[in-house]
């Protein structure tokens, strides 16, 4: 009996053995990636639907088309709310009104309905956002303001939405972030639409801002990780300043903490919305650089 048991065990222990060394290795997860999806266009376009049922009065269904984190955890189902619909009625705001804006340009609030329609939606949308970012792993604990610095494609093609700042803005921003703190982390990615020319002159940006804001007083880390985990370090910061971007503003205006950007204003456009969050006079139009190659003459209209 007794050697029939230590039979059997060892009959077990040879088995287990056997299939540690001719199983398959357990492929170790090592972050996250890059999705593939403009997520401030996404989403743009997801609450700009959802924004258009709402006011036509009916139940939001919108199929998940995509496998990738934040995207695919969003809501496919939103049951019609009333009270959110008598709310856009009182301010205006008609399924008419909201289809003169394109679907991925209405995060640009060049017009105080806009701003009046996404601050009315801000507590669901930030619902919706925090459950997706949380079902993905991406909760986080942000502790520092972040500066989101848009220079990629842009401002390289002048586009009209898209400007530099004076670097007068980033002090007046950081002068209302009533906190002892003195880090600030600045979020700069130069890789989306660009090649290896506006890269190089993005990088020399992003360092003349950090040597910038090091100077009046703040300790400053530059940081790019992949868009999932900048965009989830945005939405749960304590401050973020933005130059203007779908990206900073979905997930910084819709985030934990306050939002501050630059004004949406093209131009030739005169446009007056909250000034406690969009801060109006610093943005260089394109009119006043002739080549943002220029690296060093265009600093000099910075400072």
């Amino acid at each position: 009996m007794y050697n029939m048991r230590n039979f059997i065990i060892i009959l077990i222990l040879i088995s287990i053995i056997f299939m540690i060394y001719t199983s398959p290795p357990i492929k170790m997860t090592e972050g996250f990636d890059n999705i593939p999806e403009n997520i401030g266009n996404h989403l743009c376009d997801y609450f700009y639907k959802y924004i258009l049922t709402v006011c036509d009065q009916k139940d939001f269904s919108h199929p998940v088309e995509s496998s990738s984190d934040i995207i695919r955890h969003l809501p496919t189902f939103i049951p019609f709310n009333r009270e959110l619909y008598q709310t856009l009625k009182e301010k205006g705001i008609t399924s008419e009104l909201v289809k003169t804006e394109c679907s991925s340009c209405i995060w640009y609030c060049k017009k105080q309905w806009i701003f009046n329609m996404w601050n009315t939606l801000r507590p669901i949308i930030h619902k919706i956002i925090d459950d997706a970012l949380k079902d993905s792993g991406l909760h986080v604990e942000s502790k520092y303001p972040i500066i989101h610095f848009r220079c990629a494609d842009t401002p390289f093609v002048k586009h009209p939405e898209y400007f530099f700042q004076k670097y007068a803005f980033f002090k007046t921003a950081l002068d209302n972030y009533k906190d002892n703190n003195k880090r600030v982390i600045l979020m700069s990615n130069s890789t989306h639409l660009s090649e290896n020319k506006e890269q190089e002159a993005c990088s020399k940006y992003t360092n003349m801002l950090k040597k910038y804001i090091q100077s009046i007083g703040y300790e400053c880390t530059i940081q790019s990780k992949t868009n999932v985990e900048d965009f989830a370090d945005l939405f749960y910061a304590p401050y973020v300043i933005s130059t203007g971007s779908s990206f900073s503003f979905m997930a910084g205006f819709f985030g934990k903490g306050t939002f501050i950007s630059t004004e949406h204003c093209s131009e030739n456009d005169r446009c007056d919305v909250n000034a406690n969050v969009f801060i109006k006079g610093f943005n260089i139009h394109h009119s006043k650089i002739n080549s943002y190659y220029d690296t060093d003459i265009v600093e000099t209209i910075l400072q």
